[in-house]
């Protein structure tokens, strides 16, 4: 680049002069070059401070709320699939098929129609 002169009387002159190479933005192990690290000062206390606990302690109450939204799930989506084993059986009962007749999606009786137990199904 070239030289620059500000415009206003008396202030210096201002140079500009092209990057030869550019600064990289992390260190070696990937931190951004600028940001902040925590580091252990000297005499600090060695208890966290009530704010830091409660925070940790929210965030543990976060993770265990999420686990016990997750085992619910798991728990209603069995009950759902009971629940359908269910009624497919009392339909078979209701009608008197046996283990070889099958349903089908429409609701269509299907004598002898089922899979045999060996062989997985194909979908």
């Amino acid at each position: 680049m070239s030289k620059k002169k500000n415009s206003q009387p008396g202030a210096p002159e201002v140079v500009l002069t092209p990057d030869e190479t550019e600064a990289p933005t992390t260190n070696v192990n990937g931190v951004p070059l600028g940001s902040v690290v925590p580091m252990l000062v000297p005499g600090a206390p060695a208890r966290l401070s009530d704010i830091d606990r409660m925070a940790l302690e929210l965030a543990r109450q976060q993770r265990l709320t999420a686990l016990a939204d997750a085992r619910a799930a798991i728990a209603q989506n069995e009950k759902a699939e009971l629940s359908y084993k269910y009624v497919v059986l009392q339909l078979y009962m209701k009608y008197g098929l046996t283990d070889a007749d099958a349903i089908s999606e429409q609701g269509d009786i299907i004598k002898n129609g089922a899979l045999p137990q060996n062989q997985p199904r194909q979908q």
